[in-house]
Order: structure tokens, then C-alpha cells, then sequence
């Protein structure tokens, strides 16, 4: 975090600003004896595990097949779904961070944050379930 105070008029007006940001690089080295993966949660085939050598919350499920150029294959007109799990994003975001604005004028005072939580992956629920009940 760093802050810093911009601008000080003695007896009127002061601003000060702060800034933090974070990231978490991960792996999961090991679970309890026995345990090579630990589902965190699971909805319709796709889970969010902890397992050895990977970062914590991985994203594991069925996705389409690739050429080697990354396209998706398609056959028939429809894309190809792969038959094994296979690792398909991550829970934790690439970083956090925030600025926060606190500007001070004859005893009173006003600040203002924004935060920011950027990447990760997430699964909305809430559009699979429309999709699966045909809304």
C-alpha cells in the first residue's frame, strides 16, 4: 500500500490518496495422506478443486476440442466436446487493488473508494439454469 498527501493548505483544504495492490501466485503442494484432489465445489460436471500441482481453485470440466491453432473444431455444425476433464480457468483473481481519495475542507470530509478485483474465472448458475429449463 502506498499513500501520499498531494496537497496541504494549512487551516482549508488537504488530499490524501492511497493505493494498494495484490496478487497470489499458488500451487497446491499437498493434501491430507491419500488425497491427490479436493473438490471445493461441483455444479453440473464442472468442479473447483485443490489438487497437487495445481493453483488453488482450479476449474476443471468438459470443453470443446482445439485445432492447433486454438480454433474449436466443429462437426456438423456443432463444436466437438472433448471426453476427459481438463483444466478450464481458475477462481482467484490476477490481482486486487484500490485507490482511495479522502479530501478534507474546513472540518468537513469526503472520501472515496474503488476497488478493483480483476481475472478469475466464474460459472453463473443462474444463465445454466435458464439454458437447462429452456427460458
Amino acid at each position: 500500500m502506498l499513500t501520499a498527501k498531494p496537497v496541504e493548505l494549512p487551516g482549508s483544504f488537504s488530499w490524501d490518496v492511497a493505493v494498494n495492490y495484490s496478487r497470489n501466485r499458488n500451487k497446491v503442494i499437498a493434501l491430507a495422506e491419500g488425497l491427490t484432489t479436493y473438490i471445493l465445489n461441483e455444479r453440473r460436471g464442472l468442479t473447483s478443486e485443490a489438487r497437487v500441482g495445481q493453483p488453488y481453485g482450479t476449474l476443471f470440466g468438459i470443453g470443446f476440442e482445439h485445432a492447433p491453432d486454438g480454433q474449436i473444431i466443429y462437426k456438423d455444425g456443432l463444436p466437438v466436446v472433448s471426453g476427459t476433464p481438463r483444466v478450464l480457468g481458475n477462481i482467484q483473481p490476477d490481482w486486487v487493488g484500490g485507490i482511495q481519495n479522502s479530501f478534507s475542507y474546513k472540518g468537513f470530509s469526503l472520501s472515496a473508494l474503488i476497488d478493483a478485483r480483476m481475472g478469475g474465472n466464474i460459472y453463473d448458475e443462474g444463465s445454466a439454469n435458464a439454458r437447462w429449463t429452456g427460458q
